[in-house]
């Protein structure tokens, strides 16, 4: 765990011991585990130097980390029933994000198309107000 180590700090710390414990028990007991765990092994130790030699680098690739964390923690200690809700909770709260974009995408094309047949409309389009 070479990019956790350089972000954390130490092979030691928590959630470097979490991370590892997610590879060793389900990356490395499948093929496309070991695959991705023998990418990594190549490619990111040049990529942990740097970012051990960035306080400010740390600082983004912990926060970035966390999530990973998470979910490595939640493979690793929820119950089959835990992670039954979650990712219930996780595809409602994605599917619901997806239905609500969807709908002001619709709405701001309904607005858009009634502001340009009418010229005389001053107000904001829609585009505008999703730039911001």
């Amino acid at each position: 765990c070479f990019i956790a180590t350089a972000a954390f700090g130490s092979s030691m710390e928590s959630h470097v011991g979490i991370l590892r414990k997610f590879r060793d028990f389900y990356l490395l007991k499948n093929s496309v585990g070991r695959g991705f765990v023998r990418f990594y092994y190549t490619y990111s130790p040049p990529v942990a130097d740097f970012i051990a030699k960035h306080e400010s680098l740390k600082v983004f690739v912990r926060y970035a980390l966390y999530p990973v964390v998470g979910l490595s923690y939640v493979a690793l200690y929820a119950t089959p029933a835990q992670k039954t809700w979650i990712v219930l909770g996780l595809v409602f709260a994605f599917g619901g994000a997806i239905y609500c974009c969807g709908l002001r995408v619709a709405n701001c094309r309904l607005k858009s198309k009634n502001t340009d047949s009418d010229p005389t409309n001053g107000s904001k389009t829609c585009n505008t107000q999703l730039d911001h």
